[in-house]
């Protein structure tokens, strides 16, 4: 048979064990904790992840509507500088100044289908934020 322990020594691994059992229990607990905020986390992604694909696919079809919008500006423009032939001279400054706003809408459905495009292309894109400025 085995020796029997002194008093002394069995409070001392019934402690140890309690501890050690008390520390278990935690780690448990925060393992426990720390997977539901990973689930939390996890759904919150893919929340966000449904949202840019939203919004990834209302840009493609806002880019439509603007290639249909190019076309028609730049048939319009056509039409105008016809025009611009065929009129007196007391109207021509009126029909360039129809063509100069036809340029300008052009240009900026041009520049918003490109930021549409790149949506569609590369989806949601964090906008750079500048370096801070090294300490000298």
């Amino acid at each position: 048979r085995g020796k029997a322990l002194p008093r002394g020594k069995n409070i001392e691994l019934d402690r140890a064990s309690r501890s050690c059992h008390t520390q278990i229990q935690e780690a448990q607990a925060e393992l426990e904790k720390c997977s539901r905020s990973q689930g939390a986390i996890d759904e919150e992604i893919q929340q966000q992840l449904r949202l840019c694909e939203d919004l990834r696919l209302a840009a493609e079809g806002q880019s439509q509507r603007l290639t249909s919008d190019l076309r028609r500006f730049v048939a319009m423009k056509g039409k105008l500088q016809d025009l611009l032939e065929t009129i007196g001279s007391d109207r021509q400054k009126e029909v360039l100044q129809l063509i100069a706003e036809a340029d300008d809408l052009a240009l900026r459905s041009q520049k918003s289908l490109d930021a549409c495009m790149e949506v569609v292309e590369k989806g949601i894109v964090p906008a750079e934020v500048p370096a801070e400025p090294s300490a000298p």
